[in-house]
């Protein structure tokens, strides 16, 4: 029997021993699992943080690209006026025609509406409607196309002249 007492005394006391290497084990997994958890909600919120600035930047470039559209817009504008007031007043014709340019296209597009209406075969709802729509974009197209709008912004592809004369326009110095 002392044989076997001594035999537990020994699995006794190495039990305790594998015990603790195992808690100590488990306790040092944990930490690690716990140092790995705080790195990731760490490079989440800096991952946050980046995409956050990095909206703020477009955002901030977008203002610039529009500030200096909105400038080259005024400057052509004011160069227009300034031409037209270059214009000697000597010839009455060529303000008369450049006056009436308007009110006669607004006529014509009244006479084609009229013409479309008159002759129109079949459906004279669709004829009509079709009509009006050409001639929408024909005076949208006509009177507005120098003109701009307050707080109008237009988004270009990367092969647009316009936009390359942009990115000149913002890396001039101020």
């Amino acid at each position: 029997m002392a044989i076997l007492g001594a035999i537990g005394a020994f699995l006794a006391g190495a039990g305790g021993s594998l015990v603790k290497e195992a808690m100590g084990m488990a306790n040092a997994h944990l930490e690690h699992k716990r140092t790995i958890e705080v790195a990731r909600m760490d490079h989440e919120h800096e991952l946050k943080r980046i995409e956050l600035q990095m909206t703020a930047n477009m955002a901030a470039h977008e203002q610039k690209r529009d500030i200096a559209i909105l400038e080259a817009d005024k400057a052509a504008l004011g160069n227009s006026y300034a031409h037209d007031k270059a214009l000697e007043p000597g010839f009455g014709w060529v303000d008369a025609i450049r006056a009436l340019v308007r009110p006669t296209l607004t006529a014509m597009l009244g006479v084609y509406l009229m013409v479309v209406y008159l002759t129109a075969e079949g459906d004279l709802e669709q004829a009509i409607t079709l009509a009006i729509i050409d001639l929408a974009f024909i005076a949208v197209g006509w009177w507005f196309a120098a003109r701009k709008p307050e707080g109008f912004s237009l988004k270009f592809g990367p092969d647009s002249v316009e936009r390359s004369n942009i990115r000149g326009a913002l890396s001039r110095p101020s």
